[in-house]
């Protein structure tokens, strides 16, 4: 029961989370234009989204580095730039325990560690995906990597 309880108040932040990123904030509001994105994927308490220009925003419990603004200073309450990430075509976001990876235009694939994120020795990757513990990668020789 405690951990249904836990889940249902962990999707419903997430959810009241995103919905503020969304909404409109007013004249004061500290949030950025709205943004105009390729990607957008969610999990747990997190959400992010890659810019049409190949950068990566978050908002939610996880901002990967961007300056914390929300509920106790430990989320992000609108969309913010993920600091060192540029030219991303995808995201792969990972559970509590998992990291979150993005794949650049280039093929580097990069992880987060702690609260950034730090390139992976895994040579020119096409897709990514993050599932059980593992994030995974397809590269170009169709072969796939952990």
């Amino acid at each position: 029961m405690t951990v249904v309880v836990r889940l249902a108040s962990a999707l419903w932040l997430g959810v009241v989370l995103a919905a503020l990123a969304c909404v409109g904030g007013g004249a004061n509001s500290p949030r950025p234009h709205a943004l105009r994105a390729t990607q957008i994927v969610a999990q747990w308490e997190s959400t992010c989204a890659v810019s049409v220009d190949g950068d990566v925003y978050c908002w939610g419990r996880n901002c990967h580095g961007a300056p914390v603004d929300g509920l106790f200073n430990l989320v992000c309450s609108y969309p913010k730039r993920v600091p060192g990430l540029a030219h991303v075509t995808a995201l792969a976001l990972g559970s509590i325990l998992e990291p979150d990876c993005a794949l650049d235009r280039d093929g580097t694939v990069w992880c987060s560690d702690d609260n950034r994120f730090v390139r992976v020795s895994i040579p020119r990757a096409i897709a990514i995906v993050n599932a059980a513990t593992f994030a995974r990668a397809l590269l170009a020789d169709a072969t796939v990597m952990c």
